[in-house]
Order: C-alpha cells, then sequence, then structure tokens
C-alpha cells in the first residue's frame, strides 16, 4: 500500500516507553518495583478475576469506501525476565537481586521487547464480523554463566519470556455515505495458571504491556474524535475501549491515527528541543536531565546495569552539548497575545484595580483586592476567556519580573480600568 508508519513513530515509541523507567533510573529505586501502568492488556483468566482489561481498542471514524485501503499495527511490549541467580556446582539456584563481579554490577529487572502485528487490506474485506489476525509467541529461556577474572563461575543470568496468545481484530460498518465506523482492537488470549489467576506480578509476564495502535490510509481521510465536524459529531460517542484516538502527522493531514492508552491531543509532537526518549513519564527534559547528570558514579553504574536502554541514555546524556541543554530552558509555543485585538491591546501599559473573585484564583491573591497594577499582556486561554497579566504597581521588582514574563493573571470582570494618567498603588 505504500504507507509509511515512520512519521508517527516518534510519538508511537514515546506512547510504547511512557514509563518505562523513572528516575533515577536504577532497579534498587522503590519507583521501579510497580511497572508496566499503561495500556496492559492482561490474560483472559487474571482480567475477569482482578477486573483487568484482556483487551484494549478503539473506534473511530473514516471517510471513504469500502474500496479504500488500510493498515492497522498493533505495537505492544512482551515481558523479559532478567534475572540474577547465584550457583552450586554449577548450576542457577536461587534468585538474588544484584551481583557485583569486579567493576561490573549485573541486576535482576524486566525488560520490554517490542512487538508488533500488523493487518493490510481493504475496508471492504473488514465489513461482517471483520477480519480478525491471530498471533502467538513461543517462550525462550536463556541462561549465561557469570564467571570471575579467574574463569570461575559466580552466577547466571536468566533471561525468560512467557510465551503469548493474541489477536487483532479489524472490523467496520458503513454509518452514512462514505462515512465509516472502524473498530480496531487487540486481545490476549493467552493461557495462564491457576497460580498466576491472583498475582499481577506473575500475571504482567503473561500480559501485552503499552499497547497502542496504528491506523492508516493513502485514500481515505479520518475524522477527529476531538473536534468532529458537527454533522457526524453523533457518530463519535464512545470512541474508546482503553486506547485514545487522535490525528497524527502534520496539523491538517487526516491519513495517520493513533489510538493510545493515554489522553492526546490531535497531531502531538515531540519537542524538537528534547535529545531522545528520556523513558520517565510526565518527564520535564531539562530538570530531569540535569538531575540524572548530577547521580553518583556508583549510582550510574547501578542504573546501566539495570537496562541497556538506560546505559545507552546516560552516556548520550553525558554528551550533551551546552547549546543543547540551553536550549532546553524554555520555550513557550501556546501563549496566544492579544495585541492586534483593538478591544484589548490598548489596555497594555494601562492600570487596574484588582478585584479577585471568589472560586476563581489562588487564596493569596485576596491579599491583593484594591491594589493597583499594570498591565502587561493581554492572554486569552484555550476557551477563549481573555486575561490580564499584571505586575503590582508597588512592587520594586516588577521591572525583573516583566523581564522574565513572570505576571499575576485576572480576568476583564476582575479589574477595574482606572483613567489615563492614573497614578498611585494605594489599596482602597
Amino acid at each position: 500500500m505504500g504507507l509509511d508508519f515512520s512519521r508517527a513513530k516518534a510519538i508511537a515509541d514515546a506512547v510504547l516507553y511512557e514509563g518505562y523507567a523513572l528516575y533515577p533510573y536504577r532497579a534498587s529505586a522503590r519507583k521501579n518495583r510497580f511497572r508496566w501502568q499503561f495500556g496492559v492488556a492482561f490474560p483472559p483468566v487474571y482480567a475477569e478475576v482482578m477486573g483487568e482489561r484482556a483487551w484494549l481498542g478503539t473506534v473511530c471514524l473514516l471517510e471513504g469506501d469500502s474500496a479504500t485501503d488500510l493498515a492497522v499495527q498493533a505495537r505492544f511490549f512482551q515481558i523479559e525476565r532478567r534475572r540474577i541467580q547465584g550457583t552450586e556446582s554449577g548450576e542457577p539456584v536461587a534468585t538474588i537481586p544484584e551481583l557485583r563481579l569486579e567493576e561490573q554490577v549485573y541486576v535482576s529487572w524486566d525488560e520490554g521487547v517490542e512487538r508488533t502485528v500488523q493487518w493490510v487490506g481493504t475496508i471492504g474485506e473488514t465489513f461482517g464480523d471483520g477480519v480478525r489476525v491471530p498471533f502467538s509467541i513461543e517462550s525462550s529461556t536463556e541462561v549465561t554463566a557469570l564467571t570471575d577474572s579467574a574463569g570461575h563461575a559466580v552466577g547466571h543470568l536468566v533471561r525468560r519470556r512467557e510465551g503469548l496468545v493474541g489477536s487483532l481484530l479489524v472490523r467496520a460498518e458503513p454509518v452514512e455515505h462514505r462515512l465509516i465506523r472502524l473498530e480496531a482492537s487487540l486481545e490476549n488470549l493467552t493461557p495462564l495458571t491457576s497460580a498466576a489467576a491472583h498475582e499481577r506480578a506473575e500475571a504482567i509476564a503473561s500480559a501485552f504491556v503499552s499497547v497502542h495502535l496504528l491506523l492508516g490510509t493513502t485514500r481515505g481521510a479520518f475524522c477527529s474524535a476531538m473536534d468532529p465536524p458537527r454533522a457526524i459529531a453523533r457518530h463519535t460517542i464512545t470512541l474508546s475501549h482503553g486506547l485514545f484516538p487522535v490525528l497524527v502527522g502534520e496539523p491538517g493531514e487526516r491519513q495517520l491515527m493513533l489510538a493510545a492508552p493515554i489522553i492526546l491531543y490531535d497531531y502531538p509532537q515531540v519537542a524538537p528541543e528534547s535529545p531522545r526518549l528520556l523513558y520517565d513519564a510526565t518527564e520535564i527534559d531539562e530538570l530531569l536531565i540535569l538531575r540524572t547528570l548530577l547521580l553518583t558514579e556508583e549510582e550510574k553504574r547501578e542504573a546501566r546495569a539495570t537496562d541497556p536502554r538506560i546505559a545507552e541514555l546516560l552516556d548520550q546524556l553525558e554528551r550533551l552539548s551546552p547549546d543543547t541543554l540551553t536550549r532546553l530552558h524554555g520555550a513557550i509555543r501556546s501563549r496566544r497575545v492579544w495585541g492586534a485585538n483593538p478591544d484589548t491591546a490598548v489596555l497594555v501599559g494601562r492600570r487596574v484595580r484588582l478585584y479577585p473573585q471568589l472560586g476563581r484564583t489562588d487564596a493569596q491573591d485576596w491579599f491583593l483586592v484594591g491594589k493597583i497594577a499594570i498591565v502587561a499582556e493581554v492572554r486569552t486561554d484555550i476557551d477563549g476567556t481573555t486575561f490580564l497579566g499584571v505586575t503590582l504597581a508597588d512592587d520594586p521588582d516588577a521591572d525583573l519580573l516583566r523581564d522574565w514574563g513572570r505576571f499575576r493573571y485576572f480576568r476583564l470582570d476582575e479589574v477595574e480600568l482606572l483613567p489615563e494618567g492614573a497614578s498611585g498603588c494605594a489599596s482602597s
């Protein structure tokens, strides 16, 4: 079909690795002992007993017909359990948290192995019962002996993957002329022993983790689920079964859609200043990078031993140039200044008296009732509400705050516009 999902790969990878490992990136850190929070499809036995999901899916609208091409790609992690075991008579024995072998540290940890299931065809093929793509992944075990400098076996590195069974379902139905309701889901069908039916730590090894879907077409057009045309909005109700669909690509394009286990806006983008994925959920790049670089050498040694991806991350962060770090120090893209609006542009520089309203502001702003302030800028939020950014007239740091762009914000009905030329800073 010629569809290129690589245009969405940066966003899809950010979803896949969301929360993969949290700062300080060490297996021993408490926050890294309970992982795999996003987009988990458990084996059906565990899901039924514990009230979790055994399948994840989404529904979206597509403009096209039965001949319209379609590609659906499901991506997720298979868990690979890496365990460090002691040795006795040359054979692995009990699992231990870590093994220090001269300068090398080995730790027990669960890694994620990327898996992809894909279907390509036409919309017409998915009418009725839809198309089901079954798949299975065999279990595997790999044991590596760990030896000291004298060649003596001191432990074993055991990697274990549980077998997985599942299916990708793609189903569609026409709802209006050239409007298709498309459903895609990934179901976990892996059998599970009764011993693991109540234990998350055991069931997660047979789960699909960080599940998300990529959908694409070259001759159709997906419809936004967040901001659909009014004429078709009634068809967008109940669009998610754990995965939330958003348009991806350049704004205005409608050939690619990402259904993610976290809620995004249409056309999400990875910040161009971000040097790489940091794996830590809800990260602030600059703060996280600086804190990571301050880890001690011993902490970094354990972090590198935790996961090969973390080792690579630390190596790259230590090589960042000062210019790269400087670019991380603040970038404003969402500001909408109404300086060109004739109704509000004239307010910049004017003096106002403040009357904060109950329930709208911080408690500290009640100390500002009656204070005189100077309007520095006018903004509007996503809902179209206008706010005045002000500095207090009697604040000795006002010039510094203006240079930094740090203001207090009030709605238009929370201020009294003073006559031009008015001065003073007394409260009423």
